[in-house]
C-alpha cells in the first residue's frame, strides 16, 4: 500500500543505526523508518584535478568530508527494501557561466540487491529537476556503515556547459542495471537543511526544504 510521507513522496527515508519510533505504528506505514547517524570512522577524500575549478561543493575537510552515518536511499523498482523506485536530487547553482567536467559523490551500497546504481546530472523545469544532460551507472559502491570518506567521482566523457544563475540538480537514480538495488546517498558533513528532490515510482518530484541534503561537489571549467 503506498504510503503519504509528503504527497507524492511517499518513501523519503532518512535513516541512521537505529531505529526510533515516528508516531503511531500507522503513521510509522506511511512516513517509513527514520534512522539517527552514529559515530565512523574517517577516511581520506579523493582530490579533484589542480586543472578543475569548484563549480558547486557542500564537502567538508578532509577526514570529515560527509556524514558516514546516514542519508538518503535511492532504490530501484524491484529494490526488496523499499519496495518501489525512488530518486533523490540535490539542486545547485554554478556562480559562472561553466563546463561540468567531474561530480563526486557519497554513494554507498545498503546491502540490497545488485551493488550498482545511477549517477546524473538535470537540467531544471519551473524548479524541479527537468531532463537528464548526462548520467553514468555506476558500481562497486562501498558498504554503508564504512563510514567516511570513499567518493565515486564521475569524470565526464564530455563536458557539460551550464549557465551562470541557472539551477541543475545532481541525481541519484537507478537504471537496468541496478533495478532491484538500494543504496545510500550520504548526508553533507554539517548536517545543513537545504531543499533537494524526492519522487517514488516516477509519479513526479516534489522538493523537501525542511530536511538535511546530501552531499556532492561539482568541478569543471570557468572561462
Amino acid at each position: 500500500m503506498k504510503s503519504s510521507f509528503l504527497a507524492p513522496v511517499s518513501t523519503a527515508i532518512v535513516f541512521t543505526v537505529t531505529l526510533l519510533a515516528v508516531g503511531s505504528a500507522s503513521a510509522q506505514d506511511q512516513a517509513r523508518n527514520t534512522w539517527l547517524a552514529g559515530a565512523v570512522p574517517s577516511l581520506s577524500p579523493e582530490s579533484p584535478a589542480v586543472s578543475l575549478k569548484k563549480i558547486y561543493s557542500n564537502l567538508g575537510p578532509a577526514g570529515n568530508v560527509y556524514d558516514g552515518g546516514g542519508g538518503w536511499i535511492a532504490a530501484g523498482p524491484k529494490d526488496t527494501f523499499t519496495h518501489q523506485q525512488q530518486d533523490v536530487a540535490l539542486p545547485f547553482t554554478p556562480a559562472k557561466n561553466s563546463t561540468v567536467t567531474q561530480i563526486k559523490v557519497p554513494f554507498q551500497y545498503y546491502s540490497y540487491g545488485v551493488n550498482a546504481g545511477t549517477l546524473a546530472l538535470y537540467s531544471d523545469a519551473l524548479g524541479l529537476p527537468g531532463k537528464a544532460l548526462a548520467k553514468l551507472d555506476v558500481t562497486n559502491l562501498p558498504v554503508f556503515g564504512v563510514g567516511c570518506c570513499k567518493l565515486k567521482v564521475w569524470t565526464l566523457k564530455t563536458g557539460i556547459h551550464v549557465k551562470a544563475g541557472k539551477q541543475y540538480w545532481i541525481v541519484a537514480t537507478t537504471d537496468k542495471p541496478s533495478i532491484d538495488s538500494a543504496y545510500v546517498w550520504d548526508y553533507n558533513y554539517l548536517g545543513t537543511i537545504s531543499p533537494l528532490a524526492v519522487q517514488d515510482n516516477l509519479t513526479g518530484w516534489s522538493v523537501l526544504t525542511f530536511l538535511v541534503s546530501p552531499a556532492a561537489s561539482v568541478y569543471g571549467t570557468i572561462p
